[in-house]
Order: structure tokens, then sequence, then C-alpha cells
């Protein structure tokens, strides 16, 4: 009985770490889709070019266009010269 409960237990880690890369995937996409609303709502369009899928490593290729150009520069004056570079590096 003692080893069938850990049998179970190591075939559940190894489903846990199978599934994590997969979850992983999702989770950044579904951040870097939920980031691309605010650039809408200011004045820029996004569209996702290509998407090469994998298990260990996902691809994702945007193109990023000013769609309202005053809307756009108005949303950058809300930031210091600073706070750009630095949201820049990231």
């Amino acid at each position: 009985m003692k080893m069938n409960k850990k049998l179970l237990l190591l075939a559940a880690f190894i489903v846990l770490i199978a599934l994590l890369p997969l979850i992983g995937n999702k989770v950044v996409k579904n951040t870097i889709e939920q980031r691309f609303v605010s650039l809408r709502q200011n004045g820029l369009e996004t569209t996702l070019k290509q998407e090469h899928k994998g298990y260990l490593q996902t691809d994702l290729e945007y193109a990023v266009t000013v769609a309202d150009e005053e809307k756009f520069l108005a949303y950058l004056q809300q930031f210091s010269s600073r706070e750009l570079l630095y949201r820049k590096s990231l």
C-alpha cells in the first residue's frame, strides 16, 4: 500500500513538472496581451505576426504601429525621460 501511494505521488509530481513549460508559456502570452490592451488604448496598434510554439520555447513576433499619433504622444508625456529609458531596458 505504501509503495502504491509513493508511485502515485511520484507520477503526479512528474505530470506537474511536465506541464510547467506549457503553463508558463500561456501565462507569459496572457501577460503580454494584457500589456498590449493598455498600449491599444493609448494610440498603438499591435498585431501578432508569427507564433512558433514549442514545448520549452515559444517565439512570438508582434508588429507595433502608431495608430493615433496624438493619443500616443499624450501617453508618452505622462512619463519622464528617465522612466522611458527604464521601461525601454525592461
